[in-house]
């Protein structure tokens, strides 16, 4: 509840100005995202490849969020391009000697899951009569299905899905 009192306010700033401010917002979720991701198929994001799905994200939500969808797409397809050629036979396996090699196709298909949304949420801020209320529309929608799930598997219970993560 502290992190949503303190990030709450930052976060309806940011997509109410627009601009650089929801760039940038954008830009650290993507680049979140992305470390999730790599982290989830067990690179680490320190050192290649585990960075590259990061970078790639964070630079397609900035320049997106620029009004550049067609840049943004290039940077989502070279980012993918560059893990598509590290993770086929032959490529460099990158990381520490001796780390386990992480899940590289899950890697790769990180790139369009979060790729599409990081170009899509700064298109649809960026309409000028309607993007405010349609950006606080689609976070008022995902708040409240991530409560009403917590909520809902702390008063249920049963087996949790994801027993490491799930609270």
């Amino acid at each position: 509840m502290l992190s949503a009192a303190v990030l709450l306010p930052a976060v309806l700033f940011c997509v109410w100005s627009g601009g650089w401010w929801f760039a940038a917002l954008m830009a650290a979720a993507a680049a979140g995202l992305g470390m999730e991701w790599a982290t989830l198929c067990g690179f680490q994001v320190r050192v290649w490849p585990g960075w590259v799905l990061p970078v790639a994200m964070g630079m397609t939500a900035l320049v997106s969020g620029f009004g550049e969808t067609r840049d943004a797409f290039l940077f989502a397809i070279a980012g993918a391009a560059i893990a598509a050629v590290w993770a086929t036979p032959g490529g460099a396996q990158g990381g520490a000697q001796g780390e386990a090699p992480g899940n590289r196709a899950a890697l790769l298909l990180g790139f369009p899951y979060i790729g599409l949304a990081a170009i899509a949420m700064p298109w649809l801020r960026a309409d000028p009569a309607v993007g405010w209320p349609n950006m606080l529309f689609v976070l008022v929608v995902v708040w409240g299905s991530d409560i009403g799930a917590y909520l809902a598997g702390r008063l249920v219970g049963g087996p949790k899905l994801a027993p490491a993560i799930s609270p």
